[in-house]
């Protein structure tokens, strides 16, 4: 599940700000807070052959991952960053905005139990008791699925217009 949700922060990523340009960069920007934090943990895992199904407790995490995980997300260190990009780069910048979403969505969607979003870091620790269910889960790919085909059909007519 946790793939999942990760790949889904990409794909909401692509669709709001990279569905006409840099729709890579853009999904790229919604996964990365993720892959950053819990890449190196699951290629060690992997490499180690401690690869277990589902996710693991909260305290076989590693210290230093729960620091990664509150320096990418953070609003403040993601919008100094984006606000950076946007200056120097427009259009990768707007991209940039599927990191800010990504922390937007985790807010509400994750409790204290595993992983609250320390949106505030480094100046509050202050987390958000969100709320999570596999009923969430399913609404979300299911929004997905119709905001793609929306996008999908829109693309499709344009080219049949061109012609």
């Amino acid at each position: 599940m946790i793939f999942f949700d990760v790949i889904s922060h990409g794909l909401w990523g692509g669709a709001l700000f990279g569905w006409r340009k840099n729709y890579w960069w853009a999904f790229g920007f919604g996964v990365m807070p993720d892959i950053l934090t819990f890449g190196p943990y699951a290629i060690y895992r992997l490499l180690s052959g401690d690869l277990a199904y589902g996710r693991p407790a909260i305290g076989d995490y590693p210290p230093w991952l729960f620091t990664m995980y509150d320096i990418t997300h953070s609003l403040i260190i993601a919008g100094i960053i984006v606000f950076i990009l946007f200056k120097l780069v427009p259009p990768i910048g707007y991209a940039s905005l599927a990191w800010i979403l990504h922390i937007l969505m985790d807010i509400p969607s994750h409790s204290h139990d595993y992983f609250p979003t320390p949106f505030l870091y480094p100046i509050s620790d202050f987390t958000v008791d969100g709320f999570y269910s596999i009923y969430m889960w399913g609404v979300n790919w299911f929004l997905l699925i119709i905001v793609y085909t929306f996008f999908f059909l829109q693309k499709r007519s344009q080219k049949s217009k061109a012609k």
